[in-house]
């Protein structure tokens, strides 16, 4: 245990508190480490190691804080292997869900293009969140892996930004095909290309410079300033809220369009309009109900339930849309039962 010690008088102890650096510090804060001034101006020596001795033993570890150190790193294994079992899912369905879009012809359209968009943008952040738990990014130190470090952290935050940037394109897609008679989806489709991949990047930047000139330590990991964390925070959580928004003005059509007969069971805008409302508060509620508990409130227990909550959600999500506007999707079974009928092969990709 390395202390700085100050002079003392022969003959008298000498006393400092315990050092900042240790981990359990907040434990042992109040308590000190003691030296020996011996009567000739020296410290006295320890017999075994001859060097000078010292009664550091107030500042050692304690078998409350060891039992908290398992217990942490514990439930860290614990949760790592469940977020990491969730994104694997959620990469292998998605995969086969852009698959089965892509391969069938009479399902080449505007809806299902921003499906494989969607799609795609869970992909990048299952991809980015397993790349990201490397061990070749954990030695931060290191110079020369600190640039694929960051690069992997700009990575995770893009594709997370940008798979609710698509799932805001889905909502207005279909509450723009709802509320107007006369629709050309083909025409809105760079707009929305712009939305899902353009503007998760308006956060990103300016992030990326302040990290850069601020906080340029380690792979940008850590967020000394959460003032800076929130310039990526803030306008994801301003996109799920309209999300919520959006599934309420949606809801609100939908049963009115339901008691005037506008809309059958039987309509594709209504079985869109479904899994959309099962989606949209399904991925949004629980990120802004979070988002109310900050890291400052979020201690012990707490905030071992915020980050499960949050890994878990986070990891499962993209299993979830690629099964409900995929794999459960009539539209979708009833293509490739013709397909097969007809003899055709469902991943002939063209």
């Amino acid at each position: 245990m390395y202390i700085c010690w100050p002079d003392g008088f022969p003959g008298t102890t000498v006393n400092v508190s315990c050092p900042w650096y240790l981990p359990w510090q907040s434990r042992v804060r109040d308590r000190y480490a003691f030296r020996y001034c011996s009567d000739n101006g020296s410290w006295l020596l320890d017999l075994v190691s001859q060097g000078p001795w010292a009664d550091s033993s107030q500042c050692a570890e304690d078998d409350a804080f060891l039992h908290q150190q398992v217990v942490r790193h514990s439930i860290q294994r614990k949760l790592r292997f469940v977020y990491t079992a969730g994104y694997t899912l959620s990469l292998i369905s998605l995969v086969a869900a852009n698959l089965t879009l892509i391969s069938l012809r009479k399902l080449r359209c505007t809806r299902n293009y921003i499906h494989v968009n969607l799609f795609s943008s869970f992909i990048l952040r299952a991809i980015s969140v397993l790349l990201k738990d490397r061990r070749l990014c954990i030695c931060s130190c290191i110079l020369l892996l600190q640039v694929p470090c960051r690069a992997a952290q700009l990575l995770l935050h893009y594709s997370v930004a940008s798979s609710w940037y698509w799932l805001l394109v889905e909502g207005i897609f279909l509450y723009t095909l709802l509320v107007l008679s006369v629709f050309s989806p083909t025409k809105s489709y760079r707009l929305y290309l712009m939305i899902g991949w353009g503007l998760p990047l308006a956060p990103l930047i300016p992030w990326t410079l302040v990290k850069y000139f601020q906080e340029n330590s380690g792979c940008w990991r850590q967020n000394s300033n959460m003032g800076f964390w929130w310039i990526l925070r803030a306008p994801l959580l301003l996109v799920i809220c309209i999300n919520v928004a959006i599934f309420v003005r949606i809801m609100m059509l939908l049963i009115s369009k339901m008691r005037s007969h506008q809309m059958q069971n039987t309509d594709f805008r209504y079985r869109l309009t479904k899994s959309t409302l099962i989606l949209i508060p399904m991925l949004g509620v629980h990120e802004i109900v979070l988002a109310l508990v900050t890291d400052e409130m979020a201690e012990g227990t707490l905030r071992y339930l915020k980050l499960s909550v949050e890994l878990f959600f986070g990891s499962v999500q993209g299993f979830l849309v690629a099964v409900l506007y995929c794999f459960i999707n009539r539209e979708v079974s009833g293509q490739q039962v013709n397909s097969f009928r007809m003899g055709r092969c469902p991943t002939d990709l063209i």
